[in-house]
């Protein structure tokens, strides 16, 4: 009889980099036994946006007085123990967990599985598995959604439900699946692998005979990202093929995710490894533009790009540059028909007259041009050790680096201590959430 901790938790965003746990709950199912086991709020240390308070009913007054996850580890990791985790989307709560857990200087590595999956086995269905949707299929009840401890609960009845199916055939089957070890081709240095460490990075596979790479890409985890590789023969002939090609592997530690993200796409677009069909197809797809009607207004309109010098942003689809032109509009508080937005939206701003509106969108129109003749570093101080930063002159992206001196680089040094780059839709993506970012210092230059 397996032994399950069906886990949930709650917390201020959807990456464990950056955010913190809120709740969290433990719900022991032995068989056909179910009892809760461990249920504690948690002050995450940070704020709670106000989306997630709304969604979850836990806002900072909740947290404030609330024990810390280093308060609570020792209990939850006691309710964790000689069990096999268990969650609706895994990996999301073990992720978090694990974070959190090495944070305090201890570890958890215990068999998963994940009931999203499952319910996928079970039904044969690839969509639909969703908790609320699931709870509805099996005749569910959630006494209180969207918290820890109603969803845990939730999760484990269904849990129990999909595993007695056809006598806990299509459980066994994805225990299997999930917990399968890897299996290092013989050609690969096994040693080499469980040598990596788990630290950010970027990996380089070879093959016996290239002197480039033949597969590039990022990790949060160096070992645990390149292990996931071999952890199955693979079901494509194009898969199969790579494990059987890859002979040695490298590696280039960046000290933090955002510069794996910058440096991966970088060497991709250098080597052009062969296993990298996708990263090697990104373009730069959209981009918002300013231009005059034949009355000389000027106006903003999302256009295909390849990068050309007057693109005021960069964005993966048209859906992102228009959330962004929305933003702009609500913060300057132009007229979305000036930015080629539908009237609809106009309701969001309060009304105006016409000199004042045209000021607003020329006020905008300055903000973005001041922005092409930008200046700045950004520096990544979520890093261990030495510091990461990128750079942006004249409003595009030069490169990164790493700051090994005192204080902060002045635009000479920044400039000197970069590996040049190529901007990209990525690249822009990652700039945006550094931006954003509270970890990331920004140090404008003249």
């Amino acid at each position: 009889m397996h032994k399950f901790a069906v886990v949930d938790i709650e917390t201020t965003g959807l990456v464990s980099v950056g955010h913190g746990i809120t709740e969290v709950a433990v719900v022991h199912l032995d068989g056909s036994e179910l009892k809760p086991a461990f249920h504690s709020v948690v002050n995450p240390g940070r704020d709670i946006p106000g989306t997630v308070s709304r969604l979850t009913g836990i806002d900072r007054r909740m947290t404030e007085y609330a024990p810390t996850f280093a308060e609570i580890a020792a209990p939850l990791a006691a309710a964790l123990e000689d069990r096999i985790f268990a969650a609706h989307q895994v990996n999301f709560d073990y992720s978090f967990l694990k974070k959190a857990f090495e944070a305090c200087g201890m570890s958890i590595s215990q068999r998963r599985l994940c009931t999203v999956r499952l319910a996928r086995r079970v039904s044969g269905a690839a969509n639909g598995a969703g908790l609320s949707t699931l709870c509805k299929r099996y005749g569910v009840h959630n006494t209180d959604p969207h918290r820890a401890m109603g969803d845990a609960l939730a999760t484990a009845e269904i849990l129990k439900i999909l595993a007695e199916r056809e006598g806990g055939r299509f459980l066994e089957e994805e225990l299997r699946r999930a917990n399968r070890p890897a299996v290092i081709p013989a050609q690969l240095d096994a040693d080499a692998v469980n040598a990596l460490p788990e630290v950010p990075g970027v990996y380089y596979f070879y093959s016996a005979h290239s002197r480039k790479p033949i597969y590039i890409g990022k990790a949060v985890n160096l070992k645990k990202r390149v292990v996931s590789h071999f952890t199955s023969p693979g079901g494509s002939r194009r898969k199969q093929c790579f494990q059987r090609e890859v002979a040695r592997v490298d590696y280039a530690i960046t000290g933090s995710a955002y510069m794996a993200l910058l440096r991966e796409d970088a060497d991709i677009r250098k080597f052009f490894p062969k296993y990298n069909q996708a990263q090697k197809a990104r373009v730069l797809p959209v981009a918002v533009r300013l231009y005059r009607t034949r009355d000389g207004r000027e106006k903003a309109g999302i256009v295909r790009t390849s990068g050309h010098p007057d693109d005021l942003a960069v964005f993966a689809s048209p859906r992102e540059a228009r959330e962004w032109l929305l933003l702009q509009m609500r913060t300057f508080g132009f007229d979305p028909l000036s930015a080629g937005l539908s009237a609809l939206y106009a309701d969001d701003l309060p009304t105006r007259e016409t000199s004042a509106e045209a000021e607003a969108f020329r006020a905008f129109a300055d903000a973005c041009r001041n922005a092409q003749k930008s200046h700045f570093a950004l520096l990544d101080h979520s890093a261990e050790g030495r510091t990461p930063y990128v750079l942006v002159k004249n409003g595009r992206y030069r490169g990164f680096g790493t700051w090994k001196g005192s204080g902060t680089p002045d635009p000479h040094e920044a400039e000197a201590g970069i590996t040049a780059a190529p901007e990209s839709t990525a690249v822009r993506t990652v700039l945006r959430k550094m931006e954003e970012d509270k970890r990331i210092q920004k140090i404008n230059f003249q």
